[in-house]
């Protein structure tokens, strides 16, 4: 190969060149307790938000779920058209009877299955 030069450096004059920087160790604010424990902080505050944000979101799903998911529901509604009519007529004792028969259903969770499951249908062997 060739033994060109395609450049050199030589020093003309000694200048002297000080950079000076200054960072401060310490940050100011909310995010100074994260960011001291550093990335490991960082992840575990990320996973514990996380799950507060689904806490709140799931809390108390278990006490909606009986209520929420009922597989038929036409005979309940039939009985708060029940109500909703005898109100109307200005029946109140039926209709305090009929809401009584309501909140009977509503606290008794193997009445509330009675009363929301499927019905089978006959056939005419049966």
């Amino acid at each position: 190969m060739n033994d060109s030069v395609w450049w050199s450096v030589n020093e003309e004059g000694k200048i002297d060149f000080n950079i000076i920087a200054y960072s401060e160790r310490i940050s100011i604010g909310i995010l100074s307790i994260i960011s001291s424990y550093g990335i490991i902080g960082l992840y575990l505050s990320l996973v514990l938000v996380i799950s507060k944000f689904l806490r709140i979101i799931l809390s108390g799903y278990s006490n909606r779920i009986m209520f929420e998911e009922l597989p038929n529901v036409d005979k309940l509604l039939n009985l708060c058209n029940d109500i909703f009519t005898v109100r109307e007529a200005k029946d109140f004792r039926l209709e305090e009877e009929l809401f009584s028969k309501l909140m009977f259903i509503y606290r008794s969770p193997a009445h509330l299955i009675e009363w929301t499951k499927y019905q089978r249908l006959k056939t005419k062997t049966e």
